[in-house]
């Protein structure tokens, strides 16, 4: 994503647009998915949190949980990873534990996948090159893990299921 503003704006679509309003209702239908399991969960909007990666925390069982949303499962159950050194992977700077990628393609929407960030980063590691290496507009480098894959650190459910 590209960001159209310099600034810290009043939300995701602002500094983004599409791209960024499709993450903010992603971080909505997520947050409102653990509210009606009765989880505690805090909607983190602050600066900080954010650049931090952490989108929403939930208090489970007594247990506190971080995770970083990204709405880019693809309608083929399919997820992006940013693999670059400065992306959300890999980037020092993000702390959250869990990684959450969420669809809202009709074909099959609200099918999440999560997994520790830690594991995916193992996974991936140095050799990327095991996936399809594919660049945005932006620069950005990913590679799309598939469900079909099969890998046992990834935990694929929906948002009625959470």
């Amino acid at each position: 994503m590209k960001r159209l503003i310099k600034h810290w704006g009043k939300n995701s679509e602002e500094a983004f647009g599409e791209s960024g309003r499709i993450g903010d209702l992603g971080e909505l239908l997520v947050e409102k998915a653990f509210l009606n399991k009765g989880h505690d969960v805090k909607h983190n909007q602050s600066i900080k949190k954010q650049k931090a990666g952490f989108d929403l925390e939930v208090k489970i069982k007594n247990k506190k949980l971080s995770f970083d949303l990204k709405t880019n499962m693809t309608k083929f159950d399919a997820i992006a990873i940013e693999i670059d050194d400065d992306g959300w992977l890999f980037n020092d700077y993000k702390k959250t534990e869990y990684i959450y990628h969420l669809s809202i393609h009709k074909e099959n929407y609200g099918n999440v996948a999560f997994y520790k960030r830690k594991d995916m980063q193992k996974h991936i590691g140095g050799t990327p090159e095991r996936y399809r290496i594919y660049t945005d507009d932006n620069g950005k480098s990913y590679v799309y893990v598939l469900r079909r894959y099969m890998l046992d650190f990834i935990t694929w459910t929906h948002l009625d299921n959470l």
